[in-house]
């Protein structure tokens, strides 16, 4: 699911959050690579987080509410 949702991230927020999260590059490198000042990097580092948030959150808050949600027994059956 996560995977998904990251491969839907603009290019240039996939690199940026790719080399960040799974290579631990620091902000400099990253910058180097892309050919890009450090603000930049910062900048699409957020913008793709809080893209992923919007994409992700209905789907754990969907997942959080069947887990926290009552589960019936079947009759006879003692918790």
């Amino acid at each position: 699911m996560i995977q998904q949702a990251i491969s839907t991230l603009p290019l240039s927020q996939r690199e940026a959050l790719i080399l960040f999260q799974y290579e631990e590059l620091p902000l400099e490198e990253i910058a180097a690579i892309l050919d890009i000042d450090i603000g930049a990097v910062k900048s699409r580092l957020h913008r793709a987080r809080a893209r992923l948030r919007r994409i992700l959150t209905p789907y754990f808050e969907a997942r959080t509410a069947r887990s926290l949600a009552p589960n019936p027994q079947t009759p006879g059956e003692t918790a």
